[in-house]
């Protein structure tokens, strides 16, 4: 059933035109190359030379490199702001409210959007005290254009092994 309403909506067909793509499995980047996008998919990769249907969208990238999304396998998102002369990480974790960190939190995600990491891990919430939520789970909405996020939740550490900042000069 699904693939039959996939189907009935099909999506345009978007063509890049690469000068050089790295597709992560190859020896070195391939040289030339065409990307048959369609919706969130690739259909095929094919030599510069394929022909391209008339009524494919192309984007013309064949004076740059084109690679898959990166992944960032560890990064405090809920970190990001933290200002070493306003009280650095204590003053984020302890002053520093829920709703501002979220912001800053969903400003990270769009930033290392913006640069090319697409997916990356959560590592614990920093004190924000935020459960896991299902598209912070490597899920997305039809209309959400953010990166996936895989979240682990509430931080883990030994006893000690983690004290703020102020704990740790005394």
């Amino acid at each position: 059933m699904r693939a039959a309403v996939h189907n009935a909506g099909r999506s345009a067909l978007i063509v890049i035109r690469a000068g050089a793509l790295i597709d992560g499995t190859s020896d070195g980047p391939r040289k030339n190359q065409l990307i048959f996008v369609r919706g969130d998919r690739i259909e095929k990769v094919a030599d510069g030379s394929a022909a391209i249907p008339a009524d494919a969208k192309v984007i013309d990238l064949s004076e740059a490199t084109v690679l898959p999304g990166l992944i960032d396998s560890h990064t405090h998102i809920f970190l990001v702001g933290e200002d070493p002369a306003k009280g650095g990480y204590d003053a984020n974790i302890l002053k520093a409210g829920i709703a501002l960190r979220a912001a800053r939190a969903t400003y990270a995600a769009e930033t290392r959007a913006g640069t090319g990491f697409h997916n990356f891990a959560r590592r614990g919430n920093e004190g924000a005290g935020l459960p896991r939520r299902r598209n912070q789970a490597g899920h997305r909405g039809r209309n959400h254009s953010g990166p996936r996020i895989f979240a682990s939740t509430r931080a883990i550490s030994t006893t000690g092994g983690y004290n703020l900042e102020v704990m740790r000069q005394n």
